[in-house]
């Protein structure tokens, strides 16, 4: 019989790293940020929905010591980046911030690791 092998779903990466990322030095602020809509019925009863974030937006944004945007895609082993989301990390590369796509902590610390880099 076949074991299967564990693999972390995406939360539960983005967590991890998070909770690296809060406690490095280098790194002023990190939050996660949520992309979607959520339905309400307002004080008057009308149903409504609420759209948060922006198509691209990346999984988590932070600010480095310097001032530099932090903004990294977390992806599973297997998961794919969509078209909004690659032009954002490439738009944000563009303008200096220190962006990209990971898929583990090692990753996200290794690439806040060359971006601070004296």
């Amino acid at each position: 019989m076949k074991s299967r092998r564990y693999v972390p779903r995406e939360t539960q990466i983005q967590g991890a790293i998070l909770e690296a990322l809060y406690l490095d030095r280098r790194v002023v602020w990190v939050a996660r940020m949520n992309t979607g809509a959520a339905r309400y019925v307002d004080e008057r009863g009308k149903k409504r929905i609420v759209k948060f974030g922006f198509p691209g937006c990346p999984d988590i944004l932070g600010q480095l010591q310097g001032g530099k945007l932090l903004a990294l895609e977390v992806k599973t082993s297997s998961g794919k980046v969509t078209a909004y989301q690659q032009q954002f990390i490439d738009k944000a590369l563009a303008g200096g911030a220190c962006a990209g796509i990971v898929r583990n902590i090692d990753q996200a610390l290794e690439l806040v690791r060359l971006w601070t880099m004296e």
